[in-house]
């Protein structure tokens, strides 16, 4: 399926609805979602923007990035010593980066692994790169 379609559906919006958000007209909407037509640059980014999402994921280019982060044979991440390196409580990450407490403990006790777009949010923060968050260098 489309991933603008499924975004839209997800959100439980008609066409119509989401024409009212974003401006762009219903008709092409849909042949954006039936794949007749590709948006154009200022479109992927007015929807991008709207569903807070990447244009690459609505683009459906991101799924590379997912399949190389999903077969790493090393998934240790190190966000607990990066948190406690800069004197950080869960608290703390929870008011600077908006993710909750528990969740980022989840990560930290490797329960859950965050997504793609949690992962570009972390490295900014801790200011490192992807591949130092999962373990694959150490710089």
């Amino acid at each position: 399926m489309n991933r603008l379609k499924e975004l839209r559906e997800k959100n439980r919006l008609t066409l119509r609805q989401l024409y009212e958000r974003t401006g762009i007209s219903d008709v092409n909407l849909s042949r954006y979602e039936r794949n007749l037509v590709n948006p154009k640059k200022r479109v992927w980014k007015k929807l991008s923007d709207y569903y807070h999402v990447p244009v690459s994921y609505l683009k459906g280019t991101d799924r590379e990035l997912d399949d190389y982060l999903n077969n790493m044979v090393d998934k240790n991440f190190i966000l607990k010593e990066l948190r406690k390196n800069k004197n950080l409580t869960l608290e703390d990450i929870q008011k600077q980066t908006g993710i909750k407490r528990s969740t980022f403990s989840d990560y930290e006790n490797d329960h859950t692994e965050p997504n793609i777009k949690t992962l570009i949010a972390l490295a900014g923060f801790f200011n490192v790169s992807i591949d130092y968050l999962v373990g694959r260098t150490d710089e």
